[in-house]
Formats: structure tokens, C-alpha cells, sequence
């Protein structure tokens, strides 16, 4: 007998059923205790299910009519079937075309665009070099500027003292005048 744990089911009694009647021998439920395990009580109401069915299946006689009403039934769902898949696959097929068409239009796109960037990247560049320079000029020119500014200082600084040299020296000149003319008209006298 076999040890079982878990309890008999009907699946278990009709491989053990089969099993027996393949081999030629008799399906009863001593002989399928033996192959499937479990108790009378319960392998017993499982083997007489199964020996009903069989006894329904091989004395069903289907008239020839009925067959042939089946297999054109069968013909037809096939033929449906077949043709509702062969519309899907279609479907699919286009929808796999109309997104590779629709990839290679996006990767054109990112190709434009990685090449507009470039340029981009390229004129900022550009542009970065000639701010670069023109900062280093305006710098130089600022230098440059307050250096002149610095001597324009020193100049007008000069220029002052010139001024107030001559100022000075025609003061000086306008007090020898009327010194001249103060001596000048001493002599006369």
C-alpha cells in the first residue's frame, strides 16, 4: 500500500484508473489504493465517479450529422480565429513600421539637434573668447587711461603753477612799471 500524507483526490484516481486499464488490468478500488494510497471510504464514491464517466463516454454514439455540424463549426471558428490573428499580426506590423518610421524621425531630430548645438556650443565659445579679450582691452585701456589721467593731473598741476608764476611775475612787472614810472617822473621834475 502506499503512504500518503496528503488526502486522494480525483485527479489521483483517474491517473491510477488509467494507469490500471492501460496495463490491462481491472479498475477497482483495492487496485487503485494500491497506486494512489487513501481509504475505502474515500477512494471508493472516487473510482465509481470515475467508471460513470467512462461508462457515458464510450456508449455516446454522436450521429454523423452532428459530427459534421462540429467540424464545420469548428472549420468556421478556425477560419475566424485564423483570420481575427492574421489582422491583429497586420495591425502589429504596421504599428511596428509606423514607430520605426517614427524612431528614426525622432533620432534624425536629435541628430539636428546635437548639430545645432555644436554650433551653438561653438559660437558660445566664440563669443566667450572675444568677451575675454575685450574684457583684457577695456582692462588695458583703463590702465592705459589712468595714466593719462595721472599725467593730465601732473600737467594741470604744472599748468597751475605756471599760471601762478606769471600772475606772480606780471604782478612784479606792473610793480616795476610804476616803479619806472614813479622814477621816470621823479627825473623829469
Amino acid at each position: 500500500m502506499s503512504k500518503r500524507r496528503n488526502p486522494v483526490t480525483q485527479e489521483d484516481v483517474r491517473e491510477a484508473a488509467e494507469k490500471l486499464k492501460k496495463d490491462g488490468r481491472n479498475v477497482s478500488v483495492n487496485a487503485v489504493i494500491e497506486i494512489a494510497g487513501g481509504s475505502f471510504s474515500t477512494v471508493g464514491p472516487l473510482v465509481r465517479e470515475w467508471k460513470e464517466q467512462e461508462a457515458a463516454l464510450t456508449h455516446i454514439e454522436i450521429p454523423e450529422l452532428v459530427l459534421d455540424s462540429v467540424k464545420k463549426a469548428a472549420a468556421d471558428i478556425w477560419k475566424t480565429a485564423s483570420s481575427l490573428a492574421n489582422e491583429q499580426v497586420e495591425r502589429v506590423a504596421k504599428e511596428k513600421q509606423k514607430l520605426a518610421e517614427e524612431t528614426r524621425e525622432y533620432e534624425e531630430e536629435v541628430k539636428r539637434l546635437e548639430s545645432a548645438l555644436k554650433l551653438v556650443e561653438k559660437e558660445s565659445s566664440d563669443l566667450k573668447k572675444r568677451l575675454e579679450t575685450a574684457d583684457n582691452r577695456a582692462s588695458e585701456l583703463r590702465s592705459s587711461n589712468a595714466a593719462l589721467e595721472a599725467q593730465l593731473q601732473e600737467k594741470k598741476a604744472e599748468i597751475e603753477k605756471h599760471q601762478a608764476m606769471i600772475e606772480r611775475q606780471e604782478l612784479r612787472l606792473s610793480e616795476l612799471q610804476k616803479e619806472l614810472l614813479a622814477i621816470a617822473k621823479k627825473s623829469s621834475k
